[in-house]
């Protein structure tokens, strides 16, 4: 009998229990009625961008994480994206440009939007970032890679010439892995990059394109093209230190943080705002190339940008970058 009274009672008590449970529920849904029938940004891209994760295949049964994309633009950067379409059309009609094309990332949330992001151009210096890559990855396992000398001689020749120089290498004299990075990465200096070139393994070089999803055939191809969105995968795996590991991702940043071109993105940017950027010229068949690829850290809601054109003239391509990055950032950030 007490056994059945004390069922009776626990029952009771469960079910009262469950009322109180269900009814905080409703109450809760309720109050947050608005919260639950909207989706946040970031929900509502999910929603509309299936999201799409791209893993390292090189291992059979670890599948590392390398990077994610939304596979559609961001309807709310849409407007943004209307304003530098109509002025990349503009200055194509006036002169200032050939081509151009921008590829655009909110790295906090994912949002991207792009504009004529299929179109393919030379990369010229920009490619110095996946060779940076290439050696910090490989710094993984062996680090004394690092602080291997390296010289050039009297018997170098064929680098090719560039606009826009700074410091530069001197022959005859011996610098480390680390050095030769800094001067490649934050001068550019071709000298750096025919050195490091020189004495980098094709093959794991090439494996870091492939890593990424794409393909690099011949590393010594001056053909060799890439769109504004394949190449801006470059940047945003040192921004979430997925493919190196965070403290040569945070190094490698580190090393674009003090590029010295100031005549593209950073040129309208307030002194204040950090940015770590790389840029890239070429020229093929008289016509000019210059492309910038970087991360802007503004308000705590840092954004990718890379824009790539084609001219006849670089200093105006220059200030064609440095109008659209303040564009951008005026959107962002003010």
């Amino acid at each position: 009998m007490l056994n059945r009274i004390f069922v009776k009672k626990s029952l009771t008590l469960f079910h009262s229990f469950l009322l109180v449970v269900f009814v905080s529920l409703g109450v809760l849904i309720f109050i947050n009625r608005d919260y639950f029938n909207s989706s946040s940004p970031v929900e509502k891209l999910n929603a509309e961008s299936p999201l799409v994760i791209h893993r390292d295949q090189s291992f059979k049964y670890a599948k590392p994480f390398v990077f994610f994309d939304l596979s559609n633009p961001s309807s709310l950067l849409l407007p943004l994206k209307n304003i530098i379409r109509e002025y990349i059309n503009q200055q194509s009609q006036n002169g200032t440009i050939f081509q151009a094309s921008m590829y655009l990332r909110d790295l906090e949330t994912g949002e991207w939007t792009s504009v004529n992001e299929n179109e393919s151009y030379h990369p010229g210096s920009l490619i110095k970032v996946p060779m940076l890559i290439y050696y910090l990855k490989k710094s993984e396992s062996d680090p004394t890679i690092l602080d291997k000398k390296l010289k050039i001689g009297d018997e170098f020749r064929g680098v090719p010439n560039q606009t826009y120089t700074d410091k530069s290498i001197e022959k005859n004299k011996e610098y480390s892995v680390r050095e030769l990075l800094k001067y490649m990465v934050s001068y550019s200096d071709n000298n750096a990059t025919y050195l490091l070139n020189n004495n980098c393994n094709e093959e794991e070089f090439k494996k870091v394109f492939t890593d990424m999803g794409l393909v690099l055939k011949d590393v010594h191809d001056t053909s060799y093209t890439i769109s504004v969105r394949n190449y801006s995968i470059f940047i945003r795996v040192l921004y979430n230190a997925t493919y190196l590991n965070a403290k040569n991702s945070d190094y490698a940043l580190s090393l674009l943080s003090q590029s010295s071109f100031n005549l593209g993105m950073s040129n309208k940017l307030p002194k204040d705002v950090e940015i770590a950027h790389k840029f890239g010229e070429t020229k093929m068949n008289g016509k000019r190339e210059l492309h910038e690829s970087g991360i802007i850290y503004c308000n705590h809601r840092p954004y990718q940008l890379t824009i790539m054109t084609k001219g006849y003239n670089p200093m105006k391509l220059a200030g064609f970058i440095s109008s659209v990055s303040d564009t951008i950032f005026r959107f962002f950030c003010v």
